[in-house]
């Protein structure tokens, strides 16, 4: 499932790579419709646009937890009661034929 636009463009060199463009506000993770990969691909390779596709439970955990660490106030709940909520939330959007899809933004250097 791993697709990347912007032809002749580098992968990143890992998931924690776009976890760490994602903290920095380089990137951002948004969950798509499977059937719409193909809409995204198209637009992020017109543009020039890097991006990364999974549906891997664990990525999208990781995904999802980086996004909320990076927009989100500290929350009170522990961090097992938030595993949970991410593994049932990931594991339900997984099930429903999602898949994360991170996207690098346009005017962000990448390494």
């Amino acid at each position: 499932m791993e697709r990347m636009g912007c032809e002749g463009c580098e992968r990143p060199a890992s998931v924690d790579d776009w976890i760490g463009y994602i903290l920095y506000n380089r990137a951002f993770a948004q969950p798509f419709k499977a059937d719409d990969i193909t809409t995204v691909e198209q637009a992020a390779i017109k543009t020039g646009t890097r991006y990364y596709a999974t549906a891997n439970v664990n990525e999208v955990i990781s995904f999802m937890g980086i996004m909320e660490r990076r927009t989100c106030v500290e929350s009170e709940e522990s961090f097992e009661e938030k595993m949970d909520r991410l593994s049932s939330r990931a594991e339900e959007m997984v099930d429903h034929g999602k898949i994360m899809v991170v996207l690098a933004l346009k005017d962000k250097k990448l390494a």
